[in-house]
């Protein structure tokens, strides 16, 4: 039964790191394993194609021209890291795929920078890289609230929603329910704009405004509504786009 790119990127997501190295270093033990068989065993056929050594390295020329010619096709590493394991096997031998979905994954918890829960968020710098590890590579939007304490510590960061094409399902309850459940102080919402433009949209506008509104009612302020891009983040706050 065929599955859909969510599912099968969820498949690769719910693997642990360990999994996801063991299957790695199974792949490169398998080809290491072949091409040294190959090696050894080729004057049985006739002829031998010289030492393991150069058997390995001539594959590792021709790996390294595959992959220079897939990351032309694709477009560049910056689209590759985004890409989901079904559009990856369109166009690799399916073990590839997935062996390349599970280093791309591991490559995405490399960049993931937990927050320091014993310091006070004060700047759009002290959330920006974790926010970028979490958000950067993402195909849809993904929106996510950073639940801070009464001294703006975090405490930790939640998914909302993913891949809304409107801003009808990021419901100012939806965001501030989490906080309300653990007595936040203070929350920080953020999310991506795949495009990787950071611009806010006039939707982005309205809904930080919405939810600045809310949390004032809640007594729970809404502190930044920060918006992830490929190159860079940009922050509602300094840039003007909130009240107060």
């Amino acid at each position: 039964m065929s599955t859909g790119p969510a599912r099968e990127a969820r498949a690769v997501a719910e693997l642990s790191s360990a999994e996801l190295l063991a299957r790695l270093l199974g792949g490169t033990h398998e080809a290491t394993h072949e091409a040294t068989h190959e090696s050894t065993h080729g004057s049985t056929h006739g002829s031998t194609h010289g030492s393991a050594h150069e058997v390995a390295h001539e594959g590792a020329v021709e790996g390294a021209v595959e992959g220079a010619r897939l990351i032309e096709l694709v477009g560049g590493l910056a689209r590759l890291r985004r890409m989901t394991p079904s559009e990856l096997e369109a166009l690799l031998p399916a073990a590839q795929a997935w062996r390349l979905a599970c280093a791309l994954e591991l490559g995405r918890r490399a960049l993931r920078v937990p927050l320091d829960r014993c310091r006070a968020v004060r700047s759009l710098g002290d959330v920006e890289p974790h926010l970028r590890g979490l958000l950067a590579a993402r195909l849809k939007e993904v929106f996510v609230v950073v639940l801070l304490d009464a001294k703006h510590r975090p405490l930790r960061t939640e998914r909302v929603s993913e891949g809304c094409l409107t801003w009808s399902v990021v419901h100012p309850r939806e965001v501030f329910a989490p906080a309300v459940r653990e007595s936040a102080g203070a929350i920080i919402v953020a999310h991506n704009h795949p495009s990787g433009e950071p611009t806010p949209s006039t939707q982005d506008i309205e809904v930080t405004r919405r939810l600045q509104a809310a949390g004032e009612t809640l007594g729970i302020p809404l502190l930044d509504h920060v918006i992830v891009g490929a190159e860079r983040s940009l922050s509602m706050r300094t840039e003007n786009y909130m009240d107060g």
